[in-house]
This record gives C-alpha cells, sequence and structure tokens, in this order.
C-alpha cells in the first residue's frame, strides 16, 4: 500500500479554524513531532526497546488523526499490538518500514501546506 492520498486539514479547521497562521503552526509542530516519532522508533528498534515503541507509537496516533492520515495510522497500530502484545519485532519492522516508506511523501505534503499558506 502506498499512501497517494493529500493530507487533510479539515479537521483542523473545524475544531479551531480556518487561519493560515494556525494551519501553519499545526504543520510545523506536526513535522516536529513526526521527525522525533521517526527517530525514536528507529532506536527502540535498534534497542529491541518494546515500551519505548509501544510509547512512541501511541503518542503519534492523535497527530496522525488530525491530519487525516488513516493508512499510517493503521500502520501504527500494528506497530503498537506487535510491541505491546506480542513485543513481536517481525511485525514492529515490517509495520515501521511501511511507514518509514511513506514518510518522504508526508513531509513534502505537510511543507507543500506550510508554503501555502505562509
Amino acid at each position: 500500500m502506498s499512501y497517494k492520498h493529500p493530507i487533510d486539514t479539515t479537521f483542523i479547521s473545524e475544531q479551531i479554524g480556518d487561519s493560515p497562521e494556525i494551519i501553519v503552526e499545526m504543520s510545523v509542530v506536526f513535522l516536529e513531532v513526526l521527525r522525533e516519532y521517526q527517530q525514536s522508533i528507529k532506536e527502540g528498534i535498534n534497542s529491541r526497546d518494546f515500551a519505548s515503541i509501544l510509547l512512541h507509537a501511541h503518542k503519534i496516533k492523535p497527530s496522525l488523526s488530525m491530519f487525516g492520515l488513516k493508512g499510517i495510522l493503521e500502520f501504527v497500530i500494528e506497530i503498537e499490538k506487535a510491541a505491546h502484545l506480542e513485543k513481536d519485532i517481525i511485525n514492529v519492522l515490517e509495520f515501521s518500514n511501511k511507514v518509514e516508506a511513506e514518510l518522504p511523501l508526508i513531509y513534502h505534503q505537510v511543507e507543500e501546506i506550510i508554503d501555502r499558506n505562509s
């Protein structure tokens, strides 16, 4: 599965307004959170720290939902399950690789949102 749909900022607009400044601010924060998630998951995988993997997978879910990234959210839920229930590094790696493959497009789309609204 490849995530080709544009990011959806409808939820943000409905909840806090359609202000370009707010959209930019939320997008910048989202990029920071997403990069932190990416790094933390890699570190957790490398050290086989399932508690860390679980924590960071859990923490990124609201941000993914806020930006309408349901496909990626499904992968992160699978990472969370594998880390929590099964302590299964194979499934963690499988779904982490799927998320990782989509991140360049997501980063690009968020940067476009920032540029369009700046």
